[in-house]
């Protein structure tokens, strides 16, 4: 049995501590939806590291996370384990182990959430979603839940260093029935699933304090869209700027960009984001030996279970 009774334990004791606890740090605000007795596969976009605790506080019994296998190597990995039993999977790897597990616990009664993007957002859209995630939902035969996060990419930006105050809340936007996962085909499943999870996060009249907002933004922009020099961008705490061309630019309480620059084009990180992106896609190589910068890094190796 996947399903333990301890799991309801630690759900119904932990879940108003931590509400209250979200509320306080991040004044997130969950919208309850009350589940019926019967297993569901829970789909959410995914953009801030406490994500499944906003997600799990808004519904009224144990939800069963899909998790990277890197959080068992931690050193509470074996406390998390045996308190939540969230179903292991390594990144970027396809495997029939998740997908077995996922099938067990709805079986037994259980609900399964999955961040189909694999990732956090990196700029407040959604991530590639593989066209898997539809299949899944048809071969574990449940109702689908879309949940959706709003407000969060403000609160807890992937590339941050420390969150920052606002609003952000969380609400189920739809379910798609069991007997609709089995009449739709998975191309139109996998377009329902698509449309539900996509949440703009930006433009937003949303104010978002901090006094570092823009530091660690050169985590992702790493392109100078003035000069062109890479790993020239550094950040200080409101501005970014380039030490090669001395471009300066603002990160405001409403995630815009602003500059008195007059080439300097972009109002938000997605546009940026955007532009390095097509920066690689046309980037073209001197010989086989160039390369467009290096770093040195320390490389680990996860353990199977």
């Amino acid at each position: 049995m996947w399903m333990k009774t301890r799991h309801k334990i630690v759900f119904s004791t932990l879940k108003h501590p931590i509400g209250w606890f979200l509320r306080l740090k991040y004044n997130f605000k969950s919208i309850k939806y009350k589940l019926e007795k019967k297993p569901y596969l829970i789909l959410s976009n995914h953009l801030g590291i406490c994500d499944p605790f906003f997600l799990g506080i808004s519904f009224n019994r144990p939800i069963y996370f899909i998790a990277s296998a890197d959080l068992f190597s931690t050193k509470y990995g074996k406390l998390i384990n045996y308190l939540v039993a969230p179903i292991p999977k390594n990144k970027n790897v396809k495997e029939l182990g998740p997908i077995k597990d996922c099938v067990k616990i709805v079986k037994e009664g259980g609900t399964v959430c999955v961040f189909p993007e694999g990732n956090r957002s990196f700029d407040g859209n959604l991530c590639h979603i593989d066209d898997a995630i539809a299949k899944l939902a048809k071969l574990m035969k449940v109702d689908v839940v879309l949940y959706n996060l709003v407000g969060v990419y403000g609160i807890d930006p992937r590339w941050g260093l420390k969150g920052r105050r606002g609003k952000s809340y969380g609400y189920v936007k739809g379910i798609i029935s069991k007997d609709e996962v089995a009449n739709l085909s998975s191309t139109e499943l996998y377009d329902r699933i698509i449309k539900g999870l996509t949440v703009p996060q930006i433009p937003t009249n949303v104010r978002y304090k901090s006094k570092r907002k823009a530091e660690c933004l050169e985590r992702i922009l790493y392109v100078c869209p003035v000069c062109g020099k890479v790993q020239t961008m550094f950040s200080h705490k409101n501005m970014v700027k380039c030490s090669h061309c001395n471009l300066e630019v603002k990160y405001n309480e409403y995630l815009e960009f602003e500059s008195n620059n007059p080439n300097f084009k972009f109002k938000y990180v997605e546009d940026w984001y955007k532009y390095q992106l097509d920066w690689i896609k046309q980037y073209e190589f001197k010989n086989e030996e160039d390369v467009i910068y290096t770093d040195d890094v320390t490389l680990f190796k996860v353990p199977q279970k």
